[in-house]
């Protein structure tokens, strides 16, 4: 196993047991058929591993020049 491997993994296992919070913007691009697939995926595998968003994945589309790209605060998950 390779050295990077072992310290995501090594780095995973310590986030579940602190309650790691996390959050995802993806920059992407409509005229693609895989427009944000990545940053889908890596939101879906961080929650499959018990993380916490802090704020919903926001995504951004270059064929719009990334119009209005923003967080909408009041869509923060409140700490328990």
């Amino acid at each position: 196993m390779r050295r990077e491997s072992m310290d995501h993994d090594r780095w995973m296992d310590d986030s579940r047991e602190q309650g790691a919070e996390y959050t995802v913007l993806g920059l992407g691009d409509t005229n693609y058929d895989s427009y944000q697939g990545n940053p889908r995926r890596l939101d879906n595998y961080m929650a499959r591993l018990g993380a916490t968003p802090f704020y919903a994945r926001g995504e951004a589309d270059e064929a719009t020049g990334y119009v209005c790209v923003s967080i909408d605060s009041s869509r923060r998950r409140r700490r328990r």
